[in-house]
């Protein structure tokens, strides 16, 4: 009688896993919600809308190049591309007038990309790789609000990384691959960085840290 219970113990232990893992969509704004799901397949479907944005005012010419964007302390905060100054510009949310220019004494601009937030830091990514996949200087600049809000000019800290799954890279060669990441976001302990792949066209999402060091950004996802 010992033996089989024990067989029922387990027996129960691994329907009540299987039941835990139901996988379909667990997005209420979709049209094919269940609320039963708890392991999102990508599967959502969404009523199609339509939009038409009116056209608010032009962005001023020093952003010759905008790239990133939050709002942050009732302002628009953005930076240039490659090759754009070292500098963080706050724009009125109503009109194109810059009213804070802030440089990063400590950075180079080679091709910052997107720019991210928490309630603490601003976090600028430089690591643009268009088409080259052979930057081996990739790394986030960490900025703290409240050095941004005391004065014009701002030492950042740095998080430098490379990617866990780039087996190697070749300098000076030009080719299209797999390792241009253009997009950043901030949550919890850690970034997600969006790769832009030139070779296969996907998209790869990769974990990294917030505290200054050097690391590997580790590749844990891939989307379409």
């Amino acid at each position: 009688m010992k033996y089989f219970s024990v067989v029922l113990l387990f027996g129960s232990l691994s329907i009540s896993n299987v039941k835990a893992q139901k996988a379909g969509c667990p997005d209420p704004a979709a049209l094919n919600y269940d609320s039963s799901v708890t392991v999102n397949n990508g599967s959502c479907n969404y009523k199609n809308i339509s939009l038409s944005p009116k056209h608010k005012f032009a962005l001023n010419p020093i952003l010759s190049e905008t790239s990133g964007l939050i709002l942050w302390n009732n302002k628009i905060w953005t930076h240039n591309d490659s090759g754009g100054d070292p500098f963080l510009y706050a724009m009125q949310p109503t009109s194109n007038a810059i009213v804070k220019t802030v440089k990063i004494t400590n950075a180079t601009n080679q091709d910052w990309e997107d720019i991210a937030q928490d309630s603490k830091y601003i976090y600028i990514g430089d690591f643009g790789n268009n088409g080259r996949s052979n930057r081996t200087d990739l790394k986030v600049y960490k900025v703290k609000k409240a050095d941004i809000l005391a004065g014009n000019s701002v030492t950042a800290s740095v998080i430098n990384f490379s990617y866990n799954d780039q087996t190697e890279v070749v300098a000076g060669q030009t080719r299209f691959d797999n390792f241009d990441c253009e997009a950043m976001i901030a949550y919890g302990d850690s970034h997600y960085l969006f790769s832009k792949n030139w070779g296969d066209y996907k998209t790869r999402l990769y974990k990294l840290p917030k505290k200054p060091g050097t690391y590997k950004a580790i590749n844990i996802g891939e989307l379409n």
